[in-house]
């Protein structure tokens, strides 16, 4: 009955087969061996503890991978086990403290996108729809409220916010700008050429002719008339994750986004020969401005949740690491099982995390 110690004496004899190039045999404590793990299959599943049943399908795909139904039952309870694995999580409707709530759930619908779209292996997003019903009764950390895991069951984190600031802030200065241009052009007779003219003819058949006429640039100072314009921009929010089971706050943080445009104008002016066309100064409006943040902070709220919500594969593994130590080793095994389902699903190497799972599963009691 001492799983542990035949689990390493079997892998002692797997292993020095495998190096002197033998073949696995068959032997009644392996075949003993792999029966008492398929019964504790069988109790855990009965149990509803998929992962520990997933860790003792794992031991018996080690020592017999050509178990009777050994495939089908791995890929069904891998199925189960990674979606009980997988963090459910959803965004709710950004809160907005000024008076517009569309800033609050574009922000929402965007952070929704952007962990989509970066970690959609790590999370699994639930539409903020299935929620509206529970948030109008449970408030989560607020009031005092207590939280119902049932009504939660569907999600196990809640991303929440508020928008504390949304502002477009414009300035409008005016002033003047005097520059020196070109008004007109004057042609007249060339002084140089009056000299040339007036050497005798053998010294002018020396020297080149120069130009009989020469075209001057006439300036003068101009004074047009400016418009300066400025637009900025800010957008804040405050964000958290809370665990919707129990409301507590796992992480919170805040961003703020800020943006600047800034143009000039001028009245139009004719000067003679110069011309200035008149311009408007253009800035976006102010609706454009504010999708511009709304993009920019969902972007930077959504690398902070990344940080908070990718690998958690790590996260089990952690806590089986810290369960074992306490010796709890059925708590082990499930964390354990959870990590190797989403390692195995992310197709990375689990050869060091499958010896480990199996070191907790022989020596549950």
């Amino acid at each position: 009955g001492d799983l542990a110690t035949t689990h390493k004496l079997l892998g002692q004899a797997q292993d020095i087969r495998s190096r002197i190039g033998s073949a696995p045999q068959r032997s009644a404590t392996r075949e003993a061996f792999v029966k008492a793990l398929h019964d504790r299959q069988v109790a855990a599943l009965k149990a509803g503890k998929s992962g520990t049943a997933y860790a003792y399908l794992r031991l018996i795909e080690q020592y017999d991978p050509d178990f009777p139904g050994l495939r089908g039952q791995l890929r069904t309870l891998h199925e189960q086990v990674l979606s009980k694995a997988t963090k459910k999580v959803s965004t709710a409707a950004f809160h907005d403290a000024g008076s517009n709530s569309d800033f609050g759930r574009a922000v929402a619908s965007r952070v929704t996108q952007h962990l989509f779209e970066k970690i959609p292996g790590d999370i699994r997003l639930i539409e903020r729809d299935q929620f509206q019903a529970i948030l109008r009764e449970k408030e989560l950390g607020t009031a005092g409220g207590t939280v119902n895991a049932s009504d939660l069951a569907s999600a196990d984190y809640l991303i929440q916010g508020t928008i504390l600031e949304s502002r477009v802030d414009t300035t409008e200065n005016r002033s003047k700008k005097t520059m020196r241009v070109v008004t007109d052009t004057v042609s007249g007779a060339n002084p140089a050429h009056e000299q040339w003219a007036a050497l005798p003819e053998a010294q002018r058949g020396k020297t080149p002719e120069p130009p009989r006429t020469l075209t001057q640039e006439k300036r003068e100072d101009v004074t047009i008339n400016l418009q300066i314009m400025r637009k900025v921009g800010i957008l804040s929010a405050s964000f958290r994750v809370v665990e919707a089971s129990t409301g507590k706050v796992l992480a919170t943080d805040s961003a703020t986004a800020k943006i600047e445009h800034t143009d000039e104008g001028n009245e139009g002016i004719e000067l003679g020969q110069f011309r200035m066309p008149f311009k408007l100064a253009s800035l976006p409006a102010d609706t454009e401005i504010l999708q511009q943040l709304t993009e920019q902070i969902s972007t930077t709220i959504s690398d902070k949740l990344v940080k908070v919500l990718q690998n958690p594969e790590q996260r089990y593994l952690e806590l089986a690491t810290r369960h074992a130590e306490e010796s709890d080793y059925a708590t082990a095994t499930e964390n354990a099982a959870y990590a190797l389902a989403l390692t195995t699903q992310k197709q990375q190497d689990s050869a060091a995390l499958r010896r480990q799972l199996a070191d907790y599963t022989v020596r549950l009691p």
